[in-house]
């Protein structure tokens, strides 16, 4: 990781809000909230290519701008970055990213939720194999709030 300290501060990766260890899979991820600015599309691409991974298309790129955090996993067993995951809070489902949500339409209109609104956290996940999302449920109606506060912002409401 500190091998990185550059790429990080290229990047205004100053704020990191949360690290995660993965002893099973030999990782670390490092939670990072974005600029006080936020990003931009063209932001968000230099990143990815920056890792060496596949800029995706423009829509992609901006609706990954809204993120209010970004992950960052590295290996215990390899000098590079893993993968780079982008966290946009959707607050409804008509929200989430319009390529997206075909594939993910039965499990977010069918997925228990244990309050009246139905709300998420998607993830675009990049790698050098390519992208894939990770849709989270925010079930009790705290995980959006838990991230609003690890990024320092105010609850979305």
């Amino acid at each position: 990781m500190a091998s990185h300290r550059s790429f990080y501060a290229r990047h205004g990766l100053t704020h990191l809000s949360s690290l995660a260890l993965d002893y099973r899979h030999h990782g670390v991820s490092l939670c990072f909230s974005p600029r006080p600015t936020g990003l931009g599309a063209e932001q968000v691409a230099d990143l990815i290519s920056d890792l060496g991974f596949v800029v995706p298309e423009r829509s992609v790129l901006e609706y990954n701008a809204a993120c209010v955090a970004l992950g960052l996993t590295h290996s215990y067993t390899s000098p590079d970055v893993e993968s780079v995951c982008f966290y946009v809070p959707v607050l409804e489902a008509s929200a989430l990213p319009p390529s997206a949500y075909p594939a993910l339409a039965s499990v977010v209109e069918r997925c228990p939720i244990a309050t009246a609104r139905r709300r998420f956290i998607v993830g675009h996940t990049f790698t050098r194999r390519g992208m894939h999302l990770r849709l989270e449920v925010d079930y009790s109606g705290t995980s959006l709030g838990c991230l609003a506060a690890c990024a320092g912002l105010p609850r979305a409401s």
